[in-house]
C-alpha cells in the first residue's frame, strides 16, 4: 500500500500504462461475478481524466473488435500461440427461454459435438478431441450483464508437432547427405533453416486458427446481444447450418433427451 506522500508522486506515461494494466488485472482476479464492464464512452472519459488521448482509446477498441494482435516485445511472444482467450460483455440478461438458442448458436459456431451444462444463470460448453483444440465456452448472465468467455487450447497439437519435426528433420538431413557430399557445417545450416521454416509455418497456422476463434467469439456475442435486446427474435441461421441443427434436434428427440437446460444437468 502507498503512503500519503506517494499520492502526490508524478508518474510517466509508461508507468501510468503499467499501473492501469496491473490494476485492471487485479480487478479481474477479484471480481467474482465477472459481469462488470464499462462502455466505450465511459472508457474515453476515464482516459481523458488520466491524460490519455480518447482517440487512442478508439484505436485500441477498434483493434480489439477486429482481432488485431497487441504488440508484445517479450520473449514469451516468440513462443507458439497455443491458447486463445476471449471475453466479451453484453448489457442486459438472457431470458430463461433463450438458453436453448444460446446452446444452438454455440454448437453452430464452435462445433456440433460437446458437453453442455448449466448451473443457475451460467452455461458452459466444452469440447475435447484431437485434432481439434480443446474448447471451453462459458456464458454468465447476472446483475444486468451477460459475460461471454471463449477459450481454446492447442497444447494437444504438441503431440503431433514434436514427432513430425523430428522425423522431417531426419529426412532433410538424410537427403542433404545423400544428394551432395556436404560438409557437416552445410548440413547443420540446412537443418537450422528447415527448423526455422517449420516453426514459422506452425506459428502461422496457429495464428490463423486463433483469428478464427476470435471471430467465433465475436459472432457469438453478437447473437447473444440480439437475444438480450429482442427475446422474441428467432436465432440467426447461416446457410448450410439449418439442416445440421435440425438433425441435431431430431437426434435428441429420438433418444428422449430434453434440450432445455436444467440446473446441474449435463448433456453431450
Amino acid at each position: 500500500m502507498t503512503s500519503h506522500s506517494d499520492d502526490e508522486r508524478l508518474y510517466s506515461e509508461e508507468e501510468i500504462a503499467s499501473i492501469l494494466r496491473r490494476s485492471a488485472k487485479l480487478q479481474t482476479e477479484t471480481d467474482t461475478s465477472g459481469t462488470t464492464g464499462l462502455t466505450l464512452r465511459e472508457l474515453k472519459h476515464i482516459a481523458s481524466e488520466v491524460g490519455i488521448d480518447p482517440a487512442h482509446v478508439d484505436k485500441a477498441s477498434f483493434d480489439l473488435e477486429h482481432g488485431v494482435a497487441e504488440r508484445d516485445d517479450s520473449v514469451a511472444s516468440l513462443l507458439l500461440p497455443l491458447t486463445s482467450d476471449e471475453t466479451h460483455l453484453v448489457r442486459g440478461e438472457i431470458d430463461p427461454d433463450r438458453w436453448e438458442d444460446v446452446v444452438g448458436e454455440i454448437r453452430s459456431l464452435f462445433g456440433q459435438f460437446g458437453t453442455v451444462g448449466q448451473v443457475g444463470n451460467q452455461l458452459s460448453w466444452g469440447h475435447t478431441g484431437f485434432p481439434d483444440p480443446e474448447k471451453q465456452v462459458t456464458v454468465t448472465s447476472r446483475k444486468g450483464r451477460t459475460k461471454v468467455s471463449a477459450r481454446s487450447d492447442y497444447s494437444n497439437w504438441l503431440a503431433f508437432f514434436f514427432p513430425s519435426i523430428a522425423a522431417s528433420t531426419a529426412i532433410v538431413a538424410a537427403l542433404m547427405i545423400e544428394a551432395v557430399a556436404a560438409s557437416g557445417g552445410v548440413v547443420s545450416l540446412a537443418i537450422g533453416l528447415w527448423l526455422i521454416l517449420y516453426y514459422l509455418v506452425m506459428r502461422g497456422i496457429l495464428a490463423n486458427v486463433n483469428r478464427k476463434e476470435i471471430r467465433r467469439a465475436a459472432k457469438l456475442t453478437e447473437s447473444i446481444e440480439q437475444f438480450v435486446l429482442d427475446p422474441e427474435r428467432e436465432p440467426p441461421v447461416e446457410e448450410g447450418r439449418g439442416r445440421m441443427n435440425e438433425a441435431l434436434l431430431d437426434a435428441e428427440k429420438d433418444v428422449s433427451i430434453s434440450t432445455r437446460p436444467v440446473r446441474g444437468r449435463t448433456r453431450t
